[in-house]
């Protein structure tokens, strides 16, 4: 009898798909996201590209596809090369994305597809970086038909003593196996870091975006995006939560190539 079992146990795992008996690989490095763009790297260790700039990996994750199959997104930002000293930027600066894709297959990640300045970013605070990745943020998707597939990625910023959020959406074209860089849709505030209560109370203000195709206003392949934020603050020294304070709605705007806040109509 325990012959018989074993020999069934065996030819089951016989039958597992190759997938089932791969390792599962650990994601691309983000000196592998900086070398796919490389020219070459200076006595730091710094990649510079061939126009002398600085490429710095900015944020990298894991995605599966709306069709099956994995994928790696490494995504980095340049900027020039540093002259010593301090560096103060302006409010509206922006940096250029650059993104590396990697298929999985079986125990490998292959190379996918490559784009150098597929948008620009804004950044993150005077120091002229990208914005802060909120690392306990879950990375929010959302499937498209035909296989499309639309990220909505956290980050914080700093302005005058308050953390700034946002959501940067990024969209996977998976016909051409290119992103596209859709801009930021604000995701609330804390000026915990700054506020004097009674005269400047502590509020936050956070949500998460919600996709909605069916909208009127939802472009094809562009659905609209729900923001409803709640607002905290403390009222006679006790914390008051008030659900869905603010809810604003945000369109892809094709002249701009990013989403924008709709109005009423």
């Amino acid at each position: 009898m325990r012959g018989m079992k074993t020999a069934a146990l065996a030819a089951a795992f016989l039958t597992l798909p190759l997938a089932a008996w791969a390792a599962d690989p650990a994601p691309p490095s983000p000196r592998q996201v900086e070398d796919s763009f490389c020219a070459r790297r200076d006595a730091e260790g710094a990649c510079r590209l061939a126009d002398g700039q600085v490429l710095s990996f900015w944020w990298g994750s894991r995605v599966t596809l709306p069709a099956g199959g994995e994928l790696y997104l490494g995504l980095a930002t340049a900027q020039p090369a540093p002259t010593g000293g301090v560096v103060f930027t302006a409010p509206d600066a922006t940096l250029p994305l650059y993104q590396a894709s990697f298929r999985r297959e079986g125990s490998r990640w292959i190379p996918a597809s490559l784009q150098a300045g597929m948008g620009r970013i804004g950044t993150g605070g005077a120091g002229g970086d990208a914005p802060q990745v909120d690392e306990k943020a879950p990375l929010r998707q959302h499937a498209l038909p035909g296989g499309d597939l639309i990220l909505a990625l956290r980050t914080i910023s700093s302005f005058q003593g308050s953390s700034i959020y946002g959501f940067e959406i990024f969209k996977l074209e998976a016909a051409r196996s290119q992103w596209r860089y859709a801009g930021t849709i604000p995701g609330g505030s804390d000026n915990g870091a700054a506020c004097m209560p009674p005269q400047s109370p502590c509020v936050t203000l956070e949500g998460a975006p919600v996709f909605d195709a069916r909208v009127a206003m939802a472009r094809p392949g562009w659905p609209v995006i729900v923001m409803s934020l709640d607002r905290s603050e403390e009222r006679d020294g006790r914390p008051v939560t008030l659900s869905g304070a603010e809810m604003k709605r945000y369109g892809y705007d094709p002249e701009r190539g990013a989403y924008r806040e709709l109005g009423d109509n």
